[in-house]
């Protein structure tokens, strides 16, 4: 009879999902947040497009910010649709 012998095994990797959401800070959100309302909802429609099921947690803590950024409730709304769309991807996505 063969004696297996115990053989370290190769770390594991960590993957993007093992680290807390609240941890993760995508370096987009880094960059000074755009000035004009038009290129904060500009911003936050590109996020609404290019989101992946990898990326959405980042993504949509990213549009949060973006959206606490505009300067009133009227603007706010017009950014509602991509918000809510990036919502319900994420709820989407983490089945």
């Amino acid at each position: 009879m063969a004696v297996k012998r115990n053989r370290p095994r190769a770390s594991k990797a960590p993957k993007a999902t093992d680290a807390p959401a609240g941890g993760f800070v995508p370096l987009r959100s880094l960059r000074p947040v755009p000035q004009s309302t038009d290129a904060i909802l500009a911003e936050i429609r590109r996020i609404y497009f290019e989101t992946t099921a990898r990326t959405i947690d980042g993504d949509l803590q990213h549009a949060v910010a973006l959206l606490k950024a505009l300067p009133d409730e009227d603007t706010r709304e017009r950014a509602t649709v991509y918000m809510e769309g990036l919502a319900d991807m994420r709820k989407e996505f983490k089945r």
